[in-house]
């Protein structure tokens, strides 16, 4: 028998639920570094409404340094936090919040290994918030809200 290995990788999956917008809270924060030694934190999001609830829906970051900065006040402005001028954060300030999550599908390859992952992922402006009103959102509602203004139903 002759089988030639590697031909057909085998790609792990580590998605809970297909990709699409999702209402979603703050599980856990785990706080860390950044090669380049900037303060990270680890957001593990959950979907917290809908068929999907309380499955896992992706991890999300948000490193604090000003490279990062412009991502990191649209995700705190999303989660009502501060997000101007000096503020004072703690991880545990993120926990139980609620956005609204944008996943995407994403082949991640180990460059170590060489295995490859299926995964969600947030994209960069992937995360709004929950309580804008209409007339702020531009078409950006809850997935119910996108769907009725697709029908003509809002």
């Amino acid at each position: 028998m002759i089988y030639v290995f590697g031909e057909n990788p085998v790609v792990q999956e580590y998605r809970s639920v297909p990709p699409g917008t999702y209402r979603c809270r703050v599980a856990e924060v785990r706080p860390g570094e950044t090669r380049e030694g900037h303060v990270r934190w680890g957001i593990k999001l959950v979907i917290s409404e809908g068929p999907e609830t309380g499955r896992f829906g992706a991890w999300d970051g948000l490193v604090f340094s000003p490279r990062a900065e412009m991502r990191t006040r649209q995700v705190l402005a999303a989660f009502g936090l501060p997000h101007s001028g000096r503020v004072e954060l703690s991880p545990s300030d993120l926990l139980g919040r609620e956005v609204y999550v944008t996943l995407v599908e994403e082949l991640w390859k180990d460059p170590r290994s060489g295995v490859e992952t299926l995964r969600n992922r947030v994209p960069f402006g992937g995360i709004r918030p929950v309580d804008r009103g209409r007339e702020d959102r531009k078409g950006e509602g809850s997935p119910e809200e996108e769907r009725e203004a697709a029908d003509g139903t809002l």
